[in-house]
């Protein structure tokens, strides 16, 4: 896979985590407190995921959304 691809696909995967929480009405800051870290971090890490941790945030938006924890 040539880096143009690469770095393509992880534009999609983080402009779907991106959508996804704002379809929940979940910012971007709200996940990076629940994570610990603070949201420039958070963009810094969009950047370079892996679906382990592409799927806890997902999971964390969900549980944002559903205001489990707040």
């Amino acid at each position: 896979m040539n880096n143009q691809k690469l770095f393509s696909d992880f534009n999609k995967r983080r402009d779907a985590i991106k959508e996804y929480a704002r379809n929940k009405n979940i910012p971007l800051w709200k996940i990076a407190a629940d994570m610990g870290i603070n949201d420039g971090n958070l963009s810094r890490k969009l950047r370079t995921l892996s679906e382990e941790q592409e799927q806890d945030i997902y999971s964390r938006i969900d549980r944002l959304a559903a205001g489990v924890g707040e």
